[in-house]
């Protein structure tokens, strides 16, 4: 007697056919509608080589924009250069109480800066991270105002070789703080929210050192004509720097105490290289350099990746007071927004509560400076294939100019400036292309664009002021 032995069929192949079966039918359905409304709902499009095509749709989110709050002109006002009519001019609006308030500071500072030096400080994120947009701001406010060189300079650069309006390079046994990574109260952070400490040790060869070189970028910055030293040095230690100018060496005491201290390496003579090494035996907070002359207008370029702004009230009020005094600072412009708008996210009421006090704050850290909040730039994100301003920009956009009012400061919409809806898309995919794939973040070139928007819109607010003040001063109501 046999066994019956049960036969087993092979099914190996079945998933291999269902697998592409279903592959036959997507690659079918990418290329017919497949978008449609059933009872209010709206079905997504099939697109099943959304990753792998060339070819990036750009979805336009029709928003009506802003009507911007524009101040009337004065009684006889002309634009001498038909600066309103510039590609990107969006009006500046100023929330202050009383037009002598907040950018009227500054522009009562340029109105004087052949005589004397006034500083913008640019606060900012990734967006103008490596002096990117202020460089170019720099460079065309000097060519009206005056000035030569770059102004402050952290002592070393977190993307070394990046910036191109100065030559850095620097040891790698430096010790950095930061307002984001460690907000220790003990640190004494400095005017962009950072403290370099140099390596403690009596051996000259181990020093830690930092040198700048001038550069052909734009005229007034190959070479440096008055340098000055900023650090703090609570803990009294036995400190000196080690100074070469052009090759020339010396060597200088640091000065004992907290706060802000100030040594000018340079004044009026040409100077082409600059190399410091630190010795110290406790730990000296080294700030950075300032790279100026005595008149002329100058942009810090204050840049913190990863910052919402709101750090900048850690940093201790006496040395920003300092800093403002030293470097002569009577315009703060706020430049934050891309490390806090989120897909998904329109209530921003929490940034409101936290920004606002930030700004209160920095009015007792920088008095008698204007405050200038800008929006942030658009940012596109993918959905459907192809790419789209993220819809939350509106919302943030909205929320910083809602700040502006109720800290009485001004606000710039850069949002609406650089065109609004798809701007970012429309850089990205331009012949040069002005910003990175990342749809976020400018390349040099665009961050020139976006310098020459800021300008000429600052510009036709700063005639305006100055034309209504000289009216005034000749007895003209």
């Amino acid at each position: 007697m046999y066994e019956k032995v049960k036969t087993v069929q092979n099914h190996i192949k079945e998933p291999f056919w269902i697998v592409l079966l279903v592959a036959l039918m997507l690659t079918v359905l990418s290329f017919v509608p497949t978008s449609f409304t059933v009872f209010g709902i709206t079905t997504k499009p099939v697109t099943m080589f959304s990753d792998v095509t060339y070819k990036e749709e750009v979805k336009i989110v029709k928003v009506e924009a802003p009507k911007p709050v524009v101040k009337p002109a004065p009684v006889g006002f002309k634009d001498k250069d038909s600066l309103s009519f510039k590609k990107g001019y969006w009006p500046i609006e100023e929330y202050a109480a009383s037009k002598q308030d907040n950018l009227a500071v500054f522009y009562n500072a340029l109105m004087n800066a052949k005589k004397k030096k006034v500083h913008l400080a640019f606060f900012g994120d990734s967006m103008i991270e490596g002096d990117i947009v202020t460089q170019d701001l720099r460079a065309m406010l000097q060519k009206r105002f005056g000035g030569r060189g770059v102004g402050f300079v952290p002592i070393i650069n977190f993307i070394p070789g990046f910036r191109q309006s100065i030559h850095q390079s620097f040891a790698d046994n430096w010790t950095a703080y930061t307002v984001i990574e460690d907000r220790q109260p003990a640190i004494p952070y400095g005017l962009g929210g950072e403290a370099f400490v140099p390596s403690i040790t009596n051996d000259g060869k181990a020093a830690s050192w930092a040198s700048f070189q001038g550069v052909k970028q734009s005229e007034g910055l190959d070479s440096f004509h008055v340098v000055k030293l900023y650090y703090s040095n609570p803990n009294n230690a036995d400190a000196k720097v080690f100074v070469k100018k052009d090759g020339v060496s010396t060597t200088l005491p640091l000065a004992n105490g907290g706060g802000l201290k100030v040594l000018t390496l340079n004044s009026g003579k040409a100077l082409y290289s600059l190399q410091m090494s630190f010795m110290a035996s406790d730990k000296v907070y080294v700030y950075g350099a300032s790279f100026e002359d005595t008149t002329g207008v100058y942009i810090d370029d204050l840049d913190m990746r990863g910052s919402s702004g709101q750090q900048l009230s850690v940093i201790d009020d006496g040395i920003m007071h300092q800093f403002q005094n030293e470097l002569n600072i009577k315009c703060a412009v706020l430049q934050y927004g891309l490390n806090v708008v989120h897909t998904n996210t329109t209530d921003y009421s929490y940034y409101v509560k936290g920004f606002a006090n930030t700004i209160n704050a920095l009015k007792n850290k920088l008095p008698q400076c204007g405050i200038l909040v800008n929006s942030v730039s658009d940012r596109a994100v993918k959905k459907h294939g192809g790419y789209e301003t993220m819809p939350e920009i509106h919302d943030f956009a909205a929320a910083q100019q809602g700040i502006a009012k109720q800290t009485n400061t001004a606000f710039w919409n850069l949002f609406q400036a650089m065109g609004a809806d798809s701007s970012m898309i429309n850089m990205v995919n331009s012949d040069q292309p002005l910003a990175n794939k990342d749809y976020t973040h400018f390349k040099p070139m665009g961050g020139s664009c976006i310098a020459s928007y800021f300008y000429y819109s600052m510009l036709y607010d700063y005639e305006r002021y100055e034309w209504d003040y000289i009216q005034k001063k000749n007895g003209h109501s």
